[in-house]
């Protein structure tokens, strides 16, 4: 694996000038002007060091200190597709789009028939259609000027979906993106990019999956947009399984408009160090929003969560709940702002963190923050850290349960509170098992509780 000698910032960007004539849309006027717009921003920026806030409780020191190389946009990938079905969800019936190191894998995807009027297509096909709403769209609700891999994603601009759902419309199966990495002797970087338009009184679901084949060393920096109409109704469900020696950074932005309503949950359990950052801008009146995150991490891993509900006008309803499960030596940091502006008066906002310590060195930073401007408002938050009920378990031992058994009854039932809001059935079931058996918890007694 090649070690950088120079900053990690130079690296990225002499990697983008090498790569600029092959990514797709190169010879798209707008597509490169944004793109070098984005490169100059991430430029100014650089990487988050020690002293950046936002970044205290995550080091980069490993990422800055690798060189990530770019895939090679035509490469094939049929040997690897029997290998990808694993990360497909049984049970599952959805329009699935499958990517290999952000490659379109037509062949082991499966959009199939879309209600009339739905646009559904991958982002190079929408660059190459010159589509006339994800023109209009495209980094509209991303503009983060304080986010360099914002910046980053934005300025390589790789393969996602887009879909548009126009007013009305209900798209009754989920739409599941599945983006996987393969890992090599030279680590890579993947910069996904996903947007979703929903038009006024529609309604999608929409999942996606993030893995890793092979257990080397990757990058992951993806983004979803999310244009939320009037009335419109988005269940929103991002799932990361990334390879053990994986880097993940995700960040998610939603602006809801007058009404809607969305729910949208994250699920981080693989990788080396994870990352996921979602932003909802709840701008019109009457809008409601259930975010909802769980990460569940052994061994060393490193998972950090930050979220912001940006209460823009009055009226709006929100609810948080984010759950940690941390074993070994792995730790967490969940840092969940609420923003009230001046004018958001009735707001009722309510955040709820919890973590559960299996073992005595696993850590936890927890930052629950409320940013109050307006005084006609409900707002609460609250934070705890412990370990499992020793009453419980002893309540499960006496009555013939041995100890592992109960520590992962105990520990399943502490995820449940989460999973239990998964609307896809097909999806709250794969996500159960996952969990079972990353705690070694996979025994009919844990299944029961699914």
């Amino acid at each position: 694996m090649a070690i950088a000698t120079g900053s990690a910032k130079d690296h990225f960007i002499a990697e983008y000038l090498r790569m600029e004539p092959q990514l797709m849309g190169a010879d798209v006027d707008w597509i490169r002007s944004m793109r070098r717009k984005a490169l100059d921003r991430f430029n100014a920026l650089g990487l988050p060091g020690a002293k950046d806030e936002e970044w205290r409780f995550t080091n980069l020191e490993a990422l800055e200190n690798t060189v990530f190389a770019s895939p090679d946009p035509a490469r094939t990938y049929h040997k690897l597709a029997g290998d990808a079905a694993k990360y497909f969800i049984p049970g599952l019936d959805a329009h699935r789009f499958v990517f290999m190191n952000g490659v379109y894998q037509p062949e082991i995807s499966d959009v199939g028939e879309l209600p009339a009027g739905v646009r559904l297509m991958t982002v190079g096909e929408a660059i190459g259609s010159g589509d006339r709403v994800f023109r209009e769209n495209l980094g509209r609700c991303a503009e983060d000027p304080k986010n360099p891999f914002t910046a980053l994603n934005s300025a390589w601009l790789q393969n996602g979906v887009f879909v548009h759902v126009p007013d009305g419309c209900v798209i009754e199966k989920p739409m599941h993106v599945v983006f996987l990495a393969t890992a090599g002797a030279q680590p890579l970087a993947f910069h996904s990019r996903n947007l979703a338009v929903v038009g006024r009184a529609a309604q999608i679901t929409i999942i996606g999956t993030y893995g890793g084949l092979g257990e080397g060393v990757y990058l992951t920096n993806g983004v979803t947009e999310m244009a939320i109409g009037e009335d419109a109704q988005v269940d929103h469900y991002k799932v990361q399984l990334e390879s053990p020696g994986a880097f993940h950074v995700h960040s998610m932005y939603a602006r809801q408009a007058r009404s809607s309503n969305l729910r949208t949950h994250a699920f981080a359990i693989g990788g080396a160090l994870s990352r996921q950052n979602v932003n909802v801008t709840l701008a019109g009146e009457g809008t409601e929003t259930v975010l909802n995150g769980l990460y569940a991490i052994s061994g060393t891993q490193h998972a950090d969560a930050h979220t912001r509900l940006d209460h823009a006008v009055p009226h709006c309803h929100s609810t948080e709940l984010y759950k940690g499960i941390l074993d070994d030596h792995a730790s967490g940091v969940f840092t969940g702002r609420i923003v009230v502006r001046p004018d958001a008066q009735k707001t009722d906002a309510y955040q709820r963190n919890r973590a559960l310590l299996l073992s005595d060195s696993a850590v936890v930073n927890a930052q629950p923050q409320l940013e109050i401007f307006a005084d006609d408002v409900k707002c609460t938050h609250g934070a705890a850290v412990g370990q499992l009920d020793s009453e419980a378990a002893f309540y499960l031992r006496s009555r013939g349960i041995g100890l592992e058994e109960a520590r992962a009854l105990l520990t399943f039932a502490f995820a449940g509170e989460v999973l239990d809001q998964v609307r896809a059935e097909a999806l709250k079931n794969e996500l159960g098992r996952i969990i079972s058996e990353k705690f070694h918890a996979h025994n009919p007694l844990a299944e029961a509780l699914i």
